[in-house]
Order: structure tokens, then sequence, then C-alpha cells
């Protein structure tokens, strides 16, 4: 016997007497004629007593994970899956700040407060050390270069690249790196360097066009930051790295974001992933952007509009890439070996904690000494959706995993925040049919199929 699965979605087309289907679990979709529903409504469903028509679909539901057998508690598989991924000692993720200065000033930032520190020697000869002997236990290094603006110390970064990539490949270990950076300093000597040491990927962040970009991530001595941070990212794409391109949306940039998608689109730059970020009060450093900052249901509105212009404007191709995908755990800091390292050493589970002392797990010069994280550490592991009723009564908890951690259990009274996912998922995944049917019929009309 078969029953539906808890995370079925199912939305009629307009267009159609069919149904499309989405399962938050295997995250397969699936068209079936409305005539069909009863297959997924029942609450059991056994094969041998269907059609023949019938039982051809029932078996293809099966196997997309719509229909599950009676016995299998799928709540219990997510929870596994959970426990397996954040117990996972098989890769060792460290996000590195080498400095806490920055070049810009960004009113929203929530490391205002920080010290302009740079790593210390002790520190950076520790940070090798802990690496060098962990790499012999993981099959994979992956590394975070973080800041402040990282490329302030770039020497400290080539430095620490160097040896962190001796010590991984001495133990048969890979490598792996990404960099969150503003982007103005990424000129081609830097871009080159950083390709040699292993940074495949970047995330950089563009705050709507040229005059509101730049009246928020402004250059010390003034200048058009927007135009030499869209220029590096060209020149990133050129060289074959991956670039992510973060749009911080609130109430102040929210009329410009169909113009900063234009030009990005008349300057060509289509192979990038681009997507909305929403602007929140994480620390007391960035309180005063509070009231500019859209609640959860502007924002999910403005996402919708934000893909469907991607679309239109050819920056994106494959809607497809939007789907979301299953989460085992919501990110590193629920995992257990994953570290963000300030330049003073300290560790933290979340970078949002980077510069409040208070909420350290360690230090990473005692840790190289062999000495223990702190029970903070343990709060972290231990945050469990499952542990709050309306997350394990939600079918689009394979999807969310209770959001943010570092939201729920600092920012949201101790509860799971949703993610925005469980606003637009409709929108997402009809969107994406939508462009499927439209690819086949040219296909169709061009000869192809």
């Amino acid at each position: 016997m078969y029953k539906p699965s808890s995370y079925n979605f199912v939305w009629p087309l307009e267009e159609s007497n069919n149904l499309l289907l989405f399962n938050g679990l295997t995250t397969r979709l699936a068209e079936i004629s409305g005539d069909f529903a009863r297959l997924l409504e029942a609450e059991q469903v056994d094969p041998e007593a269907l059609s023949a028509q019938e039982r051809k679909l029932a078996e293809e539901l099966i196997g997309d994970g719509f229909l599950v057998e009676e016995p299998v508690n799928e709540l219990k598989l997510i929870k596994y899956a959970a426990n397996s991924q954040k117990y996972n000692r098989d890769v060792l993720s460290l996000t590195i700040a080498p400095t806490m200065d920055c070049n810009f000033k960004c009113p929203y930032c929530y490391q205002g407060g920080s010290p302009a520190t740079d790593m210390t020697e002790e520190v950076r000869d520790a940070l090798v050390e802990y690496a060098a002997r962990s790499t012999s236990r993981v099959n994979r290094l992956l590394i975070t270069w973080f800041g402040g603006e990282p490329l302030l110390a770039r020497e400290i970064i080539y430095r620490l690249s160097e040896e962190l990539i001796a010590a991984a490949g001495k133990n048969g270990c890979s490598y792996a790196a990404f960099m969150v950076t503003n982007g103005a300093l990424l000129d081609a000597g830097t871009i080159n360097k950083l390709k040699d040491y292993g940074v495949g990927t970047f995330q950089v962040t563009l705050d709507g066009p040229p005059e509101m970009h730049n009246s928020k991530r402004n250059l010390p001595g003034g200048g058009d930051s927007f135009g030499l941070i869209l220029a590096n990212i060209k020149e990133l794409l050129n060289n074959g790295l991956k670039v992510h391109i973060r749009v911080n949306i609130d109430g102040e940039n929210l009329a410009g974001i169909e113009e900063l998608l234009d030009i990005l689109a008349g300057k060509g730059i289509k192979n990038a992933n681009i997507y909305p970020a929403q602007i929140a009060p994480y620390t007391e450093a960035c309180k005063s952007i509070e009231q500019s900052c859209l609640n959860k249901k502007e924002f999910v509105e403005i996402s919708k509009r934000f893909f469907e212009m991607l679309l239109m404007k050819g920056l994106a191709t494959d809607y497809g890439k939007l789907l979301p995908r299953r989460r085992t755990n919501y990110c590193g800091a629920d995992q257990i070996n994953s570290f963000s390292v300030d330049p003073e050493g300290y560790l933290y589970k979340c970078w949002s904690d980077f510069g409040a002392k208070e909420h350290n797990v360690g230090n990473i010069v005692d840790l190289s000494r062999g000495g223990k994280l702190k029970n903070g550490h343990i709060d972290w592991l231990t945050w469990d959706p499952l542990d709050f009723s309306q997350c394990r009564k939600c079918k689009y908890l394979p999807l969310c995993m209770g959001g943010c951690p570092h939201k729920g259990m600092k920012m949201n009274g101790g509860k799971p925040e949703c993610s925005e996912i469980r606003f637009h998922l409709e929108s997402i995944v009809k969107n994406h049919y939508r462009c499927v049917k439209i690819k086949e019929y040219c296909r169709k009309i061009s000869g192809q199929i």
C-alpha cells in the first residue's frame, strides 16, 4: 500500500484541466490530468486495484516520491538526513576574515562597529596548523574569504592560500575557495592571482543603478564605485570564474531594481547568478537602517517580480536553476566541522557574529594546541527545527529546515523564522513550468521534435 507524500504541492493550471505537482522532499515536478487527482487525495493507494492507465501513472508518482510506501515516516527521513549532514566530518569548512578593515562604509553593514584589525602572524600560523592536522581526517577543505573587505589583506590571503593548499595536498584532501568581496579591488592582476590560489567563485553586491548604489556603497574619496565593480565583474566572468551578484533590497532602492537589471542586460552579464537579498538589522551596528527594511511579505513580492524580470531581460536562461533544492540542514552554522575565524583567531559558528566577541565559541590558537571549543558550540548543533511543532507539521520543511539559525536563535525570540520560499514557491514552480512549455513549443515549431 502507498500513501500521498506529506510534502506534495498540488496546484491547478489555469491554462488547462491539468494539475502541476511538486514534491518538497524529492523536488520532482510533474503534470497530470485533473481526472487523476484522487490518487493524491486518497488515504491509501493500492496500485494493483487500479486500472492499467492509473497503475502506470501511480508507478511514475511512486518513482518521483509523490506516493510513498505506507510504513515510511518521512519526518524521520528528514531528521536522519539532517543529522547525517550536521555531524558529517568529511568536510572542513572555514570562513576566514583576514581583516575587519573595509574600504566601504555601507550603512546597513552589521560589522560597522568592528575594529579595523588584520590577522596576526600567530593566528595565521595556528590556522595553518589546525588545517594541516584536520585535513588528515577530512576529504575536502572549503575556504570562504570574508571580511571586512578581504582584499585589503591580499598578501595574507596569498600566503594562507599557499600554505592551506599545501597542507590539503599533502594529506590527499581536495581544496576549493570562495570569496565574498565588494569587488572594488578586483583588478586583473589580483583576479589572476586568486584564480591561481583556487578561488573559483565570488559573491559581489550591487545595490541598484549607479546613483543608488554609489550612495550606499561609496568609495572613501568618492567616485563611481558602481562602474568600477561592474567592470571587475565582467573581468571575473571573462576569466571563466563563477559570480554571484547579490542585490540588496530595501525601501530606499526598490524603485531602481529594474533599471539595474536593464544595465546588467545591456552590459551582457548573462553568466552570473543574480539574486535579491533582504536587508535586515542583524546587529546593533546596523540598527539605524531598521526603518527602511522591507518586511517578509514585501520582500517576497519584489522577489517574485525580480525573478520574472531576470527571464524577460535575458539574465536568466533557465528558470529551473531558481527551483528550490531540498535542504538537509540550513547552513554551515549548524554543522559540526564549520567555523568562521576572525583576525584575532576567535571562532564563531555564524559570520554574522563577527565583531561580537561574547558570541565566540573558542579561539583557533587554543584549538591548534589541542584546546576545546566552548559549550556555545553545542547550542548551534542542537538547534533543530523539528523541536518546534509548526516545523514538524509544515510541508515546506524540506525546503526551509527552519530558516536561518542565527535569525531564529537571536532575532526571532528563539523560534524558527520561515524562509521566503514559503511565500513564493508556487510562483517559482509555475514560472519554471511555463518556461519549459515555451521551450518545447519553440523546438516543435522549428522541427527539432
